[in-house]
């Protein structure tokens, strides 16, 4: 019959440094004991070449401080034991953010910009999701990935809150490319059915053909559901710097709310919906609450994440339990020198 170990490690191992430093106090006190007893060697030498109590209780005390530091230092170095759960059945969707990143969400004809309330739309959604794997896809005039799938959403909101336009190679705006490459690098021929992208754009294109992407999209069963954030009014854009807005042969730029390429995106998809943002609301994840109604969801089973339990308490408890026995033991006391 084979026994198996539990896995286990230090999460603090660089305080095993500490360890050296009690060590030398240790010395330190030992070598403190061996010049008092020199002195009294040299005062008394009779008394101290015969065998006395005060030797075992300073061994004693000094092998007792030994040990304390020893689990004093175990657990500062934290150890832990690896906990598994068993494993469980997870029923949701595949949820892609694909954000526009490109320098018109920083118009602020929604304040504070676009971008920032683009921002709020992913948390507020994030927020309700439960056993939903979500990534995180920014483009402009090119497309990155900036979270695969996770159910960490905590993390996927810590990257929300650093997206902003450096974070794609070029400027510009090609949603018909976005799409085509979350296509081909996130969706999977399976899990296509299952799969929801909700693009957050100002809807302005660049010639690549949202339409056409959005119809193999969901040919493959992908539903698109589309977020308009911006006014049809527009307004300028901030320039690189900051300091002034941008301009084009002499000409202040201004970037408008292009509904009519959302609403064809997202047309093209089974169930897909276009929802225009009018800053202000703060329930949109009941909007997404709604459309998650009567839709397939997957079921997979996988490990629930494995985690790392500290058991360092019997540690502190031991130690603290030797230091106090060592303070307790008073090998050079008047008693003693008065039995010696």
């Amino acid at each position: 019959m084979m026994i198996e170990l539990p896995q286990w490690h230090f999460q603090n191992g660089h305080f095993s440094l500490v360890f050296i430093l009690l060590f030398l106090v240790w010395l330190g006190k030992f070598f403190s004991y061996w010049q008092y007893i020199q002195k009294k060697r040299n005062s008394r030498p009779l008394a101290y070449l015969l065998p006395s109590p005060r030797y075992r209780l300073l061994t004693v005390k000094m092998v007792l401080l030994l040990i304390a530091y020893i689990f004093l230092t175990l657990a500062l170095m934290r150890p832990q034991i690896l906990y598994r759960e068993y494993p469980q059945l997870y029923k949701g969707r595949d949820i892609i953010f694909l954000l526009d990143v490109s320098r018109s969400m920083l118009a602020k004809d929604v304040p504070p910009n676009r971008l920032e309330n683009a921002r709020f739309i992913i948390k507020d959604i994030l927020s309700v999701l439960q056993s939903d794997r979500a990534s995180l896809v920014a483009f402009a005039g090119s497309t990155a990935i900036l979270t695969p799938y996770t159910y960490d959403y905590h993390f996927l909101e810590m990257v929300v809150d650093d997206v902003s336009p450096y974070h794609v190679s070029r400027g510009g705006t090609l949603i018909g490319d976005a799409l085509r490459f979350t296509r081909e690098n996130l969706i999977k021929r399976d899990d296509a059915p299952y799969t929801d992208i909700i693009l957050i754009s100002d809807g302005e294109d660049h010639g690549s053909f949202p339409g056409e992407a959005a119809h193999t999209l969901g040919q493959k069963g992908v539903r698109i559901i589309s977020v308009g954030i911006g006014t049809p009014q527009g307004s300028t854009i901030p320039s690189p710097e900051g300091r002034d807005i941008m301009y084009h042969k002499g000409e202040p730029v201004i970037s408008r709310l292009e509904e009519a390429t959302l609403e064809e995106v997202a047309s093209l998809t089974p169930g897909g919906e276009y929802l225009p943002w009018h800053h202000g609301v703060t329930n949109f994840h009941q909007f997404y609450r709604e459309l998650r109604q009567n839709v397939p969801e997957r079921q997979s089973e996988e490990l629930a994440r494995q985690h790392w339990k500290d058991i360092f308490y019997p540690f502190i408890i031991i130690g603290l339990v030797f230091l106090l026995l060592s303070f307790r033991i008073h090998p050079f006391s008047s008693k003693q020198e008065g039995e010696s």
